[in-house]
């Protein structure tokens, strides 16, 4: 909670407002990893993005604030891993032929370098919307009065991209917010790559800020520890769902604990297909023939589940 201020009677809080305006208005965020605080506004007088470190223990934020941006946001939003910070830059309340919505990007990881990290990777005809991280890990733009809500795709890359018509609500129509959520339910700071039993399963921390160790249990026995975040990898001797944690200590002593189910999967074998039905005549000379190598799934299967197993067919 937040502490008592002896400049208003001992209260956590001030009961009455300190100041008002109609100009302020945007976003107060907390990543979802609980070490920072981002805070965009439209105020007239010192508009902006802010960045401040966060300490979820006390509810205090500290620093002098980085000021990422100096124009009108409106929109803030985590990534799911906290790595990546985003927000628009539009002072428009409705999209006119004239207005603009631009969408930035920062890298988190390197403290020293956030404000060289800026990436600005789209610029449309819309007007200022909040940003929103759903429970799909996705985070998606509210669109005045369209039908449809906005999606920035990759938003865990350093390559992120708008998809405008990401989600069809049709027939209602979007304003300037979306419905918020805790974030720190989405909080996930590692991915995983190579889901195949027998195979290195990668599982890739996120750049949570100023990582000291990380405490790794795979599920099936195996334990890891080590220091920075980076790749680890486990093999996994037989296919089924895993229950993955690591705890996260960062620089400061702040631990955090995350979980994940994952699944690992059963290598598929290739079943040989009778070569006498690969024999196709060219009876009309043409030179090539048609041919769907789709009826050769259920022999290449075998005894496998279809519902398993994915055939691609290449030429």
């Amino acid at each position: 909670p937040p502490f008592a201020d002896c400049a208003n009677g001992g209260l956590p809080y001030f009961s009455t407002p300190l100041a008002a305006t109609n100009g302020d208005r945007g976003m107060l965020r907390v990543s979802p990893d609980g070490t920072k605080l981002a805070i965009g506004t439209q105020n007239l007088t010192n508009q902006g993005l802010f960045l401040y470190d966060f300490n979820p223990g006390n509810g205090q934020f500290s620093g002098a604030g980085l000021q990422l941006d100096n124009g009108p946001v409106y929109g803030v939003e985590f990534s799911p891993s906290s790595q990546y910070l985003y927000h628009d830059l539009s002072d428009n309340y409705s999209p006119t032929a004239t207005s603009n919505k631009r969408l930035v990007q920062y890298d988190l990881c390197d403290q020293a370098n956030i404000v060289a990290s800026r990436n600005e990777f789209a610029n449309v005809i819309e007007s200022r919307s909040t940003l929103q991280l759903g429970r799909d890990g996705e985070i998606y733009v509210a669109r005045f009065d369209q039908s449809f809500l906005g999606r920035i795709e990759n938003s865990e890359t350093p390559t992120p991209t708008y998809n405008p018509t990401a989600v069809d609500i049709s027939p209602g129509v979007g304003k300037q917010g979306l419905p918020v959520f805790v974030q720190s339910s989405f909080a996930s700071s590692f991915t995983v790559n190579d889901q195949c039993q027998g195979d290195a399963t990668e599982f890739i921390l996120a750049c949570l800020p100023q990582v000291a160790a990380s405490n790794w249990d795979f599920g099936d026995g195996n334990t890891l520890m080590v220091t920075g975040p980076g790749v680890v990898t486990n093999t996994y001797a037989t296919a089924g769902t895993y229950t993955v944690s690591v705890n996260v200590t960062n620089v400061s002593g702040d631990v955090r604990d995350f979980t994940q189910d994952i699944t690992i999967y059963e290598n598929g074998i290739v079943d040989p297909v009778d070569v006498t039905l690969l024999d196709y005549c060219d009876d009309d000379n043409s030179g090539d023939e048609i041919v769907d190598l789709s009826q050769f799934t259920s022999d290449v299967l075998g005894t496998q589940d279809a519902a398993t197993f994915n055939i691609s067919y290449y030429a």
